[in-house]
This record gives structure tokens, C-alpha cells and sequence, in this order.
């Protein structure tokens, strides 16, 4: 896993969507030799267009092809339905694929170390505490892993794009944060499944619950395990879902079968098409 690479830039919604517009109609946005009219553009200093560059990777909106940088399906898909990044959808997806990301820390880790079941404060210090001995983190200086945990909270607090999702609560300033109690759109669960099908059992077509929990896909959707048991179960048993996921519980196995249309870029265009909007 790595990190984002922030030096301390939040993302801001205009960045992003500037971003995103920018690479469709120029791929080589980030080249050096066109740094000069980039910061002209995204009004934006050198360290600056380095960390949207990096929270475009991160999110799976930017990949780069060995010659030059080119936006994703994701990104494309969110271009088309969302280009103002005005849906609360669209920022459920953001922060799925940020979770899920293999260059997203600290990111991931942030909702790791919470505690979705009691809900406690903690002093920021200490959760940035607990961020830091991850084994995600292992090899990384303090500064740069503390550094990114100043951009991810600025993302997810007070003016950031997706403090209204309600995901993590701040008080003192943002000195003390718990998880939120959002509302979670059925896509964006199904999105959740797809991209943990996909990424984290490629080779599998059903896993025990408890092989989710171990991988934090509770924390990600900001609920308890068993908050995600019920989601399992409506999904289960929704007619809007149909082959989707099959949720099977007996005395000592609970069974999450994937079905073969769970697929994270089908989940994804639900998510950013049909999801209901979902800010606070």
C-alpha cells in the first residue's frame, strides 16, 4: 500500500473538477513541459498540482499508461452523469474507491482505527496515533503519513466535499472525530461488494461475513457489523437486486455469495445513475 503524497492539500471540489475536465481534453495536463499552463489553469502552485495529481490516483480517476495520463471508467463515468460533482453519489463512489485504492493511505486506514460500534470520541492525536502503527503504514516517515492525515481531514471536515455525507464527525476545531451516522445509499453498498469481490477475492464467488468485518468493509460504509448484516439481508431478499449478492445465514457459517452481475463498473454507474442523493 501506499500513500497519497498530499504535503498537507486537501482536495477541494473545484480542483477535482477541474481536474477531471482538464485531462479529458489534454492527457499530458501534468507533463512537465506544460507545468507553466497547468498552475494558470488549475490556479494552483507546483506542490499543489502534485497533490491533485496524487488524489486523482488515489481514487482511481487518473492512470497513467507509461506515456502520459488518462482519466478511468470511473472518472468517465462520472464526467458523464456528475461534471460539477454536485450528487452526494458521486462522493459515495470517491470515497469507496479511495478505501479500496492501493495508493489511498492514509485514507483507509483513518476509518480502520474508528470505532463504528461505541461511537466514542477520540482526540485527533490519538487516532493519528493509531494511523501511524497500521502495518498499511509500515515504512513510512511521521511527517508524510501526518501530512496526508491533514489533507484527509480537510477532505472529510468542516468546508471539505464530503463532510456533508456525515461520515466522520469533528468537534474542537477538528481536534476530536468519531464516526457519523450517515445515510447509505443501497448502491453505494453494492458498489462496496463489488470493488471488495473484485479487489480483495478475485478468484472467489462466496466468502464467510466475517472475512468482510476482517477487512473493515463495516468501517468503510460507516456501520457496525451488524449494520451490515442487515444491508445483507434487505439486499438479499430486494427484488431490485436480483443475483446480485445471496446473504446465508446458519448456525455456524454466514455465507456471502457474489453473483456474476456484482461487478464494480455496472455497481458504479448505478451509484452515480440511480442512487438517491444522500448529503446530511
Amino acid at each position: 500500500m501506499a500513500v497519497i503524497k498530499t504535503d498537507t492539500f486537501a482536495i477541494s471540489r473545484w480542483w477535482l473538477k477541474s481536474g477531471l475536465s482538464s485531462v479529458a481534453q489534454s492527457p499530458n495536463l501534468f507533463s512537465k513541459d506544460q507545468l507553466r499552463d497547468t498552475r494558470v489553469q488549475l490556479i494552483a502552485g507546483t506542490n499543489q498540482l502534485t497533490a491533485i495529481k496524487n488524489w486523482m490516483l488515489a481514487a482511481r480517476l487518473l492512470e497513467n499508461d507509461g506515456h502520459r495520463y488518462k482519466l478511468t471508467r470511473l472518472a468517465r463515468r462520472i464526467g458523464e452523469y456528475d461534471q460539477n460533482l454536485e450528487n452526494a453519489n458521486t462522493w459515495w463512489a470517491l470515497h469507496l474507491s479511495l478505501c479500496f485504492s492501493e495508493r489511498s493511505e492514509p485514507y483507509p486506514s483513518l476509518f480502520r482505527v474508528l470505532d463504528p460500534v461505541l461511537r466514542d470520541w477520540s482526540k485527533w492525536a490519538a487516532v493519528a496515533d493509531r494511523v501511524r502503527v497500521q502495518e498499511q503504514l509500515s515504512g513510512y516517515a511521521d511527517k508524510t503519513v501526518n501530512n496526508d492525515l491533514v489533507a484527509v481531514r480537510g477532505v472529510l471536515a468542516g468546508d471539505g466535499p464530503m463532510a456533508e455525507l456525515g461520515l466522520l464527525e469533528f468537534r474542537e476545531g477538528g481536534e476530536a472525530v468519531r464516526f457519523g451516522s450517515p445515510s447509505v445509499p443501497r448502491e453505494a453498498i453494492l458498489f462496496g461488494l463489488a470493488l471488495a469481490k473484485e479487489d480483495w477475492f478475485p478468484s472467489r464467488i462466496s466468502v464467510d461475513f466475517s472475512e468482510l468485518t476482517e477487512r473493515s468493509l463495516d468501517h468503510f460504509l460507516c456501520t457496525t457489523p451488524e449494520g451490515l448484516r442487515e444491508y445483507l439481508r434487505a439486499i438479499s431478499r430486494s427484488d431490485r437486486a436480483p443475483g446480485y449478492v445471496t446473504f446465508s445465514e446458519q448456525a455456524n457459517l454466514n455465507s456471502v455469495e457474489f453473483g456474476a452481475e456484482l461487478r464494480s463498473d455496472r455497481m458504479a454507474l448505478a451509484l452515480l445513475q440511480e442512487g438517491s442523493a444522500s448529503w446530511m
